[in-house]
């Protein structure tokens, strides 16, 4: 059932509202210089609200969602619709051959991160999530560089729903799917399920270089494709191969000083399109 958006009454059906301070410790190690080892502790407290009852504006007026939303009359959802803290172990492995971390020309970083929910961390739920990412960076010419990235993550255990959007990579975390940093020209995370998969790909050009005042500016045109697909357990990735979701578009980078990397991207979808400017590429 798809809210209403004519019927102030039923407009927020599909959302919820929800309060998640958290904390965390990372410790990294390099083995080698390709090669580093990743063990972290996350302390994260949740209070996931329903909007019965709550007044909210729409168009300038004020309104009151009067009925029961999707989390109330839910029972997957109301299974995990509960205060309460979430906290985790993580641990990972990653191998690294980038030239240069903040805007890498060539070379590969692969990683394997895996992370554990439980009790005896003091967490309300106990689960398990594991993540893989590679991505590739090969420049032909100095001014031309193609880059692409595959991903996958699954959980298992009592994993609540919001939990679920994540990529939890070993140097960063993405929203998934959809967002400007896993399938752009969708929503924030537009896609949700127990297990996922991403793949990205993107022709950068350096296009002008220059240097005013002694500080070094590069603007980069770009043309991205991005597709994914949610599943209901692990191994389905591997047996089904249809009904991926499909983004696209372009954009500017502009690196200042080689370590600063301020993006534009305009992504498009058969159902939507954002438009984001934000730091870092979207593939790191």
């Amino acid at each position: 059932l798809l809210a209403d958006k004519k019927k102030p009454y039923n407009y927020k059906y599909n959302k919820y509202t929800i309060f998640r301070p958290k904390g965390y410790l990372d410790s990294f190690y390099n083995i080698t210089n390709d090669i580093k080892l990743f063990a972290g502790l996350e302390i994260k407290w949740t209070e996931v609200r329903s909007w019965e009852g709550r007044e909210f504006d729409t168009d300038g007026e004020k309104n009151i969602e009067s009925d029961m939303t999707l989390i109330d009359v839910d029972p997957k959802l109301q299974k995990f619709d509960q205060d309460g803290w979430i906290n985790s172990i993580k641990f990972g492995i990653a191998f690294d051959t980038r030239d240069y971390e903040p805007d890498p020309k060539k070379g590969v970083f692969v990683d394997w991160t895996g992370q554990i929910a439980h009790k005896a961390l003091g967490s309300e739920l106990n689960f398990r999530r594991m993540s893989v990412g590679a991505r590739t960076y090969l420049s032909p010419i100095k001014q031309l560089t193609f880059v692409g990235r595959m991903g996958y993550t699954t959980v298992a255990g009592d994993c609540p729903f919001h939990e679920l959007g994540y990529f939890n990579f070993l140097l960063n975390v993405k929203e998934g799917l959809g967002n400007n940093r896993t399938l752009r020209g969708y929503k924030s995370q537009r896609f949700i399920g127990n297990t996922m998969t991403l793949s990205n790909a993107e022709v950068r050009f350096e296009l002008v270089e220059v240097k005013p005042l002694g500080q070094r500016f590069v603007f980069k045109p770009l043309a991205f494709v991005d597709t994914g697909r949610v599943y209901n357990h692990g191994g389905d990735p591997f047996i089904k191969w249809e009904d991926y979701q499909v983004g696209y578009g372009g954009g500017l980078v502009l690196t200042w000083n080689q370590a600063t990397v301020i993006h534009f991207y305009w992504g498009f979808s058969d159902e939507d399109s954002s438009f984001s400017m934000d730091v870092q590429h979207a593939i790191d």
